[in-house]
């Protein structure tokens, strides 16, 4: 009998510090659980994601779409201009921790450059082809040739400066 309530106390404590270590990350949980249910309703070939402008930002009502990328169309997409490309997957958090930063810079940087998204599970003989190992990769194209290279999470003023620097 002590034996069942020395368990069950056990469990009561392991789960109410996991409930409590999980409140002080719950926005950026949120987020991702939204991101992850837009991009299933979303995340069909050929489409877009509206991009949302931040509520502060002076360009209101201003919308950028990100391109979503497939292998049918992703050496079209970054044949002409600048095109800056996340390649990402549903599975990694930092990915989806990118992913509204790669949208703000949709929405900042208009239609001067194309801003577009691969994911790298329905798309892994491109990712490998440029040598994708890890995951958030952005490249930046500039006419078909990469001529930018970040990993890992950036932050929307490295991305827009890289950007600005091909234009």
């Amino acid at each position: 009998m002590i034996t069942k309530i020395y368990f069950i106390t056990l469990i009561l404590i392991a789960s109410n510090f996991l409930t409590s270590s999980c409140n002080n990350n719950s926005d950026k949980k949120e987020a991702a659980k939204n991101y992850i249910k837009e991009q299933s309703i979303n995340n069909v070939p050929g489409n877009t994601v509206a991009a949302q402008p931040q509520k502060d930002s002076n360009k209101k009502g201003n919308k950028k779409a990100v391109k979503i990328m497939t292998s049918s169309n992703f050496s079209t997409t970054i044949s002409s201009g600048v095109t800056l490309v996340d390649f990402w997957a549903t599975w990694c958090r930092p990915c989806l921790m990118q992913a509204p930063i790669v949208e703000e810079v949709a929405v900042e940087i208009g239609n001067k450059a194309t801003i577009g998204k691969l994911d790298v599970d329905q798309a892994g003989m491109i990712a490998q082809q440029y040598g994708i190992r890890n995951i958030p990769t952005i490249l930046i194209f500039k006419d078909g040739e990469v001529v930018e290279r970040f990993v890992g999470l950036k932050d929307k003023q490295s991305l827009l400066n890289a950007i600005n620097k091909h234009l």
